[in-house]
This record gives C-alpha cells, sequence and structure tokens, in this order.
C-alpha cells in the first residue's frame, strides 16, 4: 500500500490528524528561513505531546533539514527525539552515511529538459544514495524554494525512475489528484504539504482525503491473513524474512516484522547488501520496530527465529502456542557478509516450508 508522508506541520494537532487518518510519516521543519519552520523548542514540546497520546504505534517523526552542519543536524534529531532526517539541501552521499537517524534524501527534478535525459541524469544521482542506505524523494527544482511550493513535475519522469527506485513522490499533489498520481506513476509513497492546507494551514479534512486518495488507489486488497516474524533487534533475521515472504505471498497476506530488544535506527548493511545481491530485494529504508508496538493478538502466525524469542513471545507476551511457529536461525550481525548469506538462504528455505505447513497463498 501507498506510503504516505504529511510534510511540515505546525501544531500538534495536525500530527494528531495525520496519524488518525492513517499517515506513516510526518515532517517537522527545522530549515532556517523558510515559512513553515518550527522553532526547536516549540518541536520538542509538539512531539513530546505526541509521544505521549501515540507512543511508537504512530507515524514515524521526520525533522526536516537543508544545507545545515551536520552536527546541528544530529543534536536537533536527539533532542527532539526525532526517528529521521529529510535531507532537501545538496547533502552529499558522505554526508548521508554521517547522520544519526535513516535518511530521507530529497533529489530535485529539473524543469526544461527531455525526459530521457533527466531520467538517466537521476539515475546515477539516485542510486549513489541508496548506496549509502538512504531513501528518496523526488521533487520539483523551484528556484527559491526547497520543497512545499505546490509546484508538481513531468510524472513521465517519476514513471520511469519507479521502475527501478522506491521513492515518495511529491510536488503538487493533492487530495484531488493523488490517486491519479499513484495509477500513473506507481511511487512507494506520496508526500504533501500545501496540498493539504487552507490559507496556509494544515486542514485536518484535506489531511484525510489525501491519505484516503493515495491508500485507496489502485486495487485494494484486504488482508486475509497476517503474520508476524520477530527477532532480537529487528535489524537483520526478522526484515529479512519479511521481506522474502512479501517477494513470494499474495498481497491477501499482511507481513510485518519486529524485535523484542529494539536498540539500532536501520537494518545493517551486509543484510541490505546481502538480500539485494541474491534476491533483488530492498530493504535500505527498514526502520528497526519494537514488538510493543504491535497488537500480537491480531496476528494469525508469529514466527520466532529462536526457541528462546519463542519462550519470550509466549511467557512475556501471551503469544498461545498455536500462532507460534519456532526457528533456530542464527544471529549473522558481526560475523561477516558470508553469514549474512547463509542466513538469507536459510530464511528463504524455511518461509517455503511456512507457505506449505500454513497453506499460505502464493503470489500469481
Amino acid at each position: 500500500m501507498t506510503q504516505v508522508k504529511i510534510c511540515s506541520i505546525q501544531d500538534v494537532s495536525h500530527a494528531f490528524a495525520a496519524a488518525e487518518a492513517g499517515a506513516d510519516y510526518v515532517g517537522f521543519n527545522f530549515v532556517p528561513g523558510v515559512r513553515r519552520r518550527l522553532a526547536e523548542e516549540k518541536a520538542r514540546g509538539m512531539i513530546a505531546a505526541f509521544r505521549r497520546q501515540w507512543g511508537q504505534r504512530g507515524p514515524r517523526l521526520v525533522g526536516i533539514f537543508a544545507g545545515q552542519p551536520l552536527a546541528e543536524v544530529n543534536r536537533i534529531l536527539a533532542s527532539c527525539g526525532l526517528d529521521m532526517a529529510q535531507l532537501s539541501g545538496d547533502e552529499s552521499p558522505d554526508y548521508c552515511r554521517e547522520v544519526s537517524r535513516p535518511v530521507i534524501k530529497a533529489v530535485h527534478v529539473p524543469a526544461g529538459r527531455p525526459v530521457a535525459e533527466v531520467v538517466q541524469s537521476l539515475d546515477g544521482v539516485m542510486s549513489a544514495y541508496e548506496g549509502v542506505g538512504a531513501m528518496l524523494l523526488l521533487d520539483p527544482e523551484v528556484a527559491g524554494h526547497l520543497g512545499g511550493a505546490g509546484q508538481s513535475f513531468d510524472w513521465a519522469i517519476a514513471e520511469a525512475l519507479a521502475k527501478t527506485h522506491r521513492f515518495l513522490l511529491a510536488g503538487g499533489l493533492t487530495p484531488e489528484n493523488v490517486a491519479q498520481a499513484v495509477a500513473a506513476v506507481y511511487p512507494w509513497g506520496v508526500d504533501v504539504s500545501s496540498g493539504v492546507e487552507t490559507r496556509g494551514v494544515k486542514d485536518a479534512a484535506k489531511i484525510m482525503a489525501f491519505v484516503a486518495g493515495a491508500k485507496g488507489a489502485g486495487e485494494v486488497v484486504t488482508p486475509q491473513y497476517r503474520v508476524l516474524f520477530v527477532c532480537g533487534g529487528n535489524t537483520c533475521r526478522s526484515p529479512m524474512a519479511a521481506a522474502l515472504a512479501r517477494r513470494v505471498l499474495s498481497d491477501s497476506v499482511q507481513v510485518s516484522s519486529a524485535g523484542v530488544d529494539v536498540r539500532e535506527q536501520s537494518a545493517t548493511n551486509d543484510a541490505v547488501e546481502a538480500l539485494k545481491d541474491l534476491y533483488g530485494v530492498d530493504i535500505a529504508g527498514h526502520i528497526p520496530a519494537d514488538v510493543n508496538g504491535y497488537r500480537l493478538a491480531e496476528y494469525d502466525v508469529v514466527v520466532a527465529m529462536t526457541p528462546g524469542i519463542a519462550d519470550r513471545l509466549g511467557d512475556y507476551y501471551l503469544v498461545p502456542s498455536e500462532k507460534l511457529v519456532v526457528w533456530s536461525v542464527s544471529d549473522p550481525y558481526l560475523r561477516g557478509r558470508a553469514a549474512y548469506e547463509q542466513c538469507v538462504r536459510q530464511l528463504a528455505s524455511l518461509i517455503d516450508g511456512l507457505i506449505i505447513e500454513r497453506a499460505l497463498p502464493r503470489r500469481e
């Protein structure tokens, strides 16, 4: 289902509206000199209020920056308790690598050039940022603006890039055209700011309509079966298993992953590279999630990567034994690339067995 980011909110009520509408990401703007910039103290209070009500269940909270010193970015991320950073300036891949949270990197689409030329140019740029684990956001290049200008660009460019890259589509999107954009481009997600505002202020009704339009575009498949993969830190085994399962299972199966001891902010590089090289599946944008944020009773199958994790799920989280599937998959963390590749192959084999054992529908 299409991911949705509501950008540059200026009041905690807007964050609540986004969460209630089902948005996946909410952005807080810290770019100096822009209209929607938030003072750090105000943002910290808004985020604290949001966390008190939603905890970790709601959308990921994203700090938006552009051309700012790395130390300042990392300080604000930590001070405000943000989940991710969006970089909308000319930050390099090396800069992205040093940011203390997972990164969404804005890539600006130039106007007035042939589609094929722009696609070829941006393909290399996007690959460079993906190489350091950054998620991508595609928006128009507008003089004097770093996003939020309400202007669009030729969707043919985005459509071509969507065949090889995963990104959030931004620029000129509104509740009225977002379904059309998703159907035309088929992006991983969409991003909006001015398109859900009335007289420059976020509008809860427009946010609701935008999220519904984005997530309702195309064929909607109601999950008939829910599977959750659980490991320790949710940085390698369980996200790799979930990605492999999504690759072969029908869209009627909702697949998720979580950890019982989450400490890191992203998937390990070896996990990302091993999975992509062996099966062409990309988990570079994965953000580790704590199992406490899930309603375990809603899952039909909970797969524990080890007997120890299964015991914890049963004893502490009261997952019924008939729902638990227990595997013995060694943690490849810090054991080198070969250990990750062996883990990926073992997971793929175990998933084949799980499909047979539980009669799960395969993707056609």
